[in-house]
Order: C-alpha cells, then sequence, then structure tokens
C-alpha cells in the first residue's frame, strides 16, 4: 500500500487477507470495478481478468503475481515524469485455489471525470459542441505525447483508458489522466515504431467503435489529436501516414482476432 493511503484502506477493512465492503462500480468495463469507500475519499478496485480468448480459458487466474506492482511502478513514474494518472493506492496478488494468482489493484478515484468513450458516445447522440470535441481532442493528443515522452507504452491504448473533466463538455479547458496501466512498459525512452503502433492501435479502436456505433468523430477532431500530440506540421503529416499503414497493415489480424473472441468468449 501507498503510505499515505495505507491507514484509510486498513481502517476500511481492505488488507492483504481481508476484503473490506465495496460494491458494484457503474464504471465497470471488461475489468471489473468495485466502489471502495474510505474515511479519506473513494477508491476503485480493479480484479484483474484476461481479455481476448484467454478470458474464457483462464478467467481471473494468472501466473504473474508482479504485474499489479508494476502497475503500481508504472503509475508512480508516469506521476514524477507530470503525467496525470489516478493514484495508485495498493496492489495485491493472493494465491488462487488450484493454481495461479488473483490479482488486484485499488486506485484513488478521479470525481467529476468521464472517459473519451462516454465522451463520444455524448457526441454521437448531438449533445457535445463540436468546439468543445476538438478540445477535448487535442487534449488527448497531449497526453498520449506526454505519456510517450516520459518513456511509456501503454499495453491497451483505447478511449476508455483515457478520462476528462467533465467541465470540458461544457467547453471549459480539458484536464485529462491516463488509466490503466497493467503491463504498460516505462523506460527511458520509446521508440518512433513504438509510437507508431500504440497511435495505430488507439486508432483502430476508434475506427471500430465509429462501425459499430455510428460516426462521433469528423476529420477535423482526428486532425486536432494529432495536433496535440504532434506540433510540428511536416511530422504530423509524416505520423499520420505512418499510423494509417500500420493499421492497414494489421487490422485484418485484429478483425479476425474481434470475430473468435466473439464466437467463443462471448464478446
Amino acid at each position: 500500500m501507498q503510505r499515505d493511503c495505507a491507514p484509510a484502506l486498513r481502517a476500511a477493512g481492505y488488507g492483504l487477507e481481508s476484503d473490506a465492503p465495496t460494491s458494484a462500480s457503474r464504471l465497470a468495463g471488461r475489468r471489473p470495478l468495485l466502489d471502495l469507500e474510505t474515511q479519506a475519499g473513494s477508491f476503485l478496485v480493479r480484479r484483474f481478468v484476461h481479455g481476448g480468448l484467454l478470458r474464457f480459458l483462464t478467467g481471473e487466474r494468472f501466473r504473474d503475481p508482479s504485474r499489479p506492482f508494476r502497475e503500481l511502478a508504472a503509475a508512480a513514474s508516469l506521476a514524477r515524469a507530470g503525467v496525470d494518472t489516478p493514484q495508485v493506492a495498493a496492489a495485491r496478488a493472493r494465491a488462487a485455489p488450484g493454481w495461479g494468482w488473483r490479482l488486484e489493484i485499488v486506485t484513488r478515484r478521479v470525481e467529476g471525470a468521464v472517459d473519451l468513450d462516454e465522451v463520444l458516445a455524448i457526441a454521437r447522440a448531438g449533445r457535445l459542441p463540436r468546439s468543445a470535441l476538438r478540445r477535448i481532442a487535442r487534449a488527448a493528443g497531449s497526453l498520449v505525447r506526454a505519456m510517450h515522452d516520459a518513456g511509456c507504452r501503454h499495453a491497451d491504448l483505447t478511449t476508455k483508458n483515457m478520462l476528462v473533466d467533465r467541465g470540458a463538455l461544457a467547453g471549459g479547458t480539458p484536464r485529462t489522466w491516463i488509466l490503466d496501466l497493467d503491463r504498460a512498459r516505462v523506460g527511458a525512452g520509446i521508440s518512433r515504431e513504438e509510437r507508431t503502433a500504440n497511435l495505430a492501435r488507439l486508432h483502430r479502436y476508434v475506427a471500430r467503435r465509429e462501425d459499430l456505433h455510428g460516426a462521433a468523430l469528423a476529420r477535423t477532431d482526428l486532425l486536432r489529436f494529432l495536433e496535440g500530440y504532434e506540433p510540428d506540421r511536416p511530422l504530423r503529416a509524416a505520423l499520420a501516414r505512418a499510423v494509417l499503414a500500420e493499421h492497414r497493415r494489421t487490422v485484418g489480424w485484429h478483425t479476425l482476432g474481434w470475430r473468435l473472441e466473439a464466437l467463443f468468449a462471448g464478446r
């Protein structure tokens, strides 16, 4: 546990061998989330689950008990670099019956914020001014650039894993956070190829959501994101070409994976 959070978590009943009273969070997605209330504020407990076909085979059992602790270290590293991410208050690994480990991580809840998936849903419904969406898109690009400049490659870079404060929906200056650093790699730096692959992953996720649920983004919104990521115009144009080329190169395999996942894992 982080030293400043430990007393409140222990007082609420959360520890290595004890579970505090929690409730299912409305924020839950693929990764189950539980609300944990303490005298020091609200926290979220995230239980690790496998994605894709592995979820169908192994559920919540993991071979590597160090994963939540590496995520804690990655979050601390980004915070030191000035990149906003929810404070990781605690990490836990407990032996599962039979084999493997059940893993959890506890983060301080960011109040008054929504993820970018919800932002896009609001935009899709026509309830978000285009000017606000463009500002949020630019801020999201700046967030990803800051994360990359801090030497971090996100393992699951999607709009679900970025937050923006609700004030931005009404036209305020956006503040953004990056979420879910499980399996994120943090080092001295990441290569141009790694940056491109990470951005292509985000592009692939957004494109799939647009196909499934309808268009929320205009070409100008995508340009604002790239402006936030790369202010230099010639470098931005080269980056856009590289991301689209990487997307075209890999989208076929990912489409096959999505179909297999839907068939075997019910997603």
